[in-house]
């Protein structure tokens, strides 16, 4: 499979995720959001678990600032080919694609860093429980980084040597950035995550499935 039709694949099955994506143009289509129902469940269910005072410091979440989450979004598109977001579950999950084909190595190490820093900014956009004086109760931010490589060896020396280094935890702030490392060749991918979650395959087979499909 080539990065084109990579690339259109990563779009459709994303979008059937729940993902806007920001387009070249600058056009972007509003993200769904958690419903006011479900906020008021998760809120429910908060205040059960940690008693009252979690139920009252629950916080919803606000309505998106459309230009706000746009300007966001092109800071994190220069520094990859396509970026998209998915607030529907009241975390934050960014998208990104990069065709690494052309990339150094060390770029790419240098680009996730700065991609974990600026995803801090989209910590607004998640919704917040359990807040406290400690903290602001913020559901996770992550950001999946998808790195694609047109050859098998290429994508073998970044796994081994590299990927690693890509792999960003702020366990206080809840802030993620994951490696997801694509052999376009091989058509295989490689996802590093959070703690915990590396030993769960959620959706392995489907995720697969979907950036693979034979048109």
């Amino acid at each position: 499979m080539n990065q084109q039709e990579f690339l259109i694949n990563v779009f459709d099955y994303s979008k059937s995720e729940g993902f806007s994506f920001l387009a070249t143009d600058g056009e972007f289509e509003d993200p769904k959001r958690l419903s006011g129902a479900k906020q008021a469940l998760v809120a429910a269910v908060a205040g059960a678990a940690f008693g009252l005072l979690g139920s009252l410091s629950s916080g919803y979440m606000k309505e998106t600032d459309k230009a706000c989450l746009i300007g966001d979004l092109k800071r994190m598109m220069e520094l990859c080919d396509a970026v998209g977001i998915k607030l529907s579950d009241g975390n934050v999950l960014i998208r990104l694609v990069i065709n690494a084909d052309n990339v150094a190595d060390e770029t790419l190490v240098g680009r996730f860093a700065v991609v974990h820093e600026r995803a801090y900014d989209f910590r607004k956009y998640a919704m917040s429980l359990m807040r406290s004086i400690w903290n602001d109760g913020k559901l996770p931010t992550v950001a999946q980084v998808i790195v694609a490589f047109s050859t098998h060896r290429r994508a073998k020396v970044f796994s081994e040597n590299f990927a690693d280094k890509c792999k960003h935890t702020a366990i206080w702030k809840k802030v993620y950035t994951q490696p997801w490392i694509v052999d376009l060749e091989d058509e295989d991918i490689q996802r590093l995550r959070q703690p915990l979650s590396d030993l769960v395959s959620r959706g392995s087979d489907k995720i697969k499935a979907g950036f693979f499909r034979k048109r």
